[in-house]
Order: C-alpha cells, then sequence, then structure tokens
C-alpha cells in the first residue's frame, strides 16, 4: 500500500515538472517600474514639506523631506508624490517607486484623521528650504 501511494506520488511529480511552464519571463513582460515599501514610523506636517521617519532595514530609522509642491499639480505635469488615507488597522507606510531605477513617484499612504499618533507637527517657522531636493528622493533602505 505504502509503495503504491509513493510511486503514485512519484509520477504525479514528474508528470507536473513535464507539462510545467518555462518560468523565465520574457523581456516583452518585463516592467520598468519597480517599487520599495517602508513602514512610517511619524510623519511631521511643517508648511514646506512632510518630514518622514520611517525604518530601514537594519531596524534603524531612516529620516527623508518630501516637498509639499510633489502632491500639487503643477502646469499639466503629473505629480511626484501622492498623499494617500490608509483603513483603520493598517500601520502608515511609504511606497517609492522608481522608473528604470531613476526616483519616479512616492505615494504617502498615512490615517486620515490628523489626530492620530503617526501624525505631528514642526515648528512652523523652521526653514526646511536648504535641505529640501525637489528634483529627486535620496533614500536610504
Amino acid at each position: 500500500m505504502k509503495k503504491s501511494i509513493i510511486i503514485t506520488i512519484l509520477l504525479l511529480t514528474i508528470c507536473f515538472s513535464a507539462f510545467a511552464q518555462d518560468s523565465i519571463v520574457k523581456e516583452e513582460y518585463k516592467s520598468d517600474l519597480t517599487y520599495v515599501n517602508v513602514q512610517v514610523f511619524r510623519a511631521y506636517d511643517q508648511k514646506q514639506a512632510y518630514v518622514v521617519m520611517y525604518q530601514k532595514n537594519n531596524n534603524k530609522i531612516g529620516q527623508v523631506l518630501l516637498p509639499k509642491s510633489w502632491f500639487h499639480s503643477v502646469d499639466g505635469e503629473p505629480k511626484k508624490g501622492i498623499l494617500r488615507t490608509l483603513p483603520k488597522l493598517i500601520s502608515p507606510y511609504m511606497t517609492v517607486i522608481y522608473k528604470n531605477n531613476e526616483f519616479h513617484k512616492v505615494l504617502l499612504n498615512m490615517p486620515l484623521k490628523r489626530d492620530d499618533p503617526a501624525w505631528s507637527v514642526i515648528v512652523p517657522d523652521m526653514d526646511l528650504s536648504n535641505k529640501l531636493n525637489t528634483e529627486t528622493l535620496e533614500i536610504a533602505y
């Protein structure tokens, strides 16, 4: 009995592997877009930018500045940033999208209510203009 079960399983495995499709992805199906998700601990709202504290791979905390101009369409150009609201019970996170290995867009996924602990405020008169890079996003994972 055991031998027949083992032989049947072995034959099924051989049969499935013979009919399995090739797992190599064709070049025409590859995308030029890639993305990285990071957990957001806190986002500080300031008049010039969002200052986002996020988790790095080595369990350290990273900081990145997202200019608020990215979140508004100017002269018909596509936005570089999108602020999306999260459903309840989902932790805040940020998605950084790359196109051809260059920064393309950032999605900041935060709770709707600004009284949530994930949101905070920085002093409004703090000048962040010398630290803002409005062209690209430099972020360490």
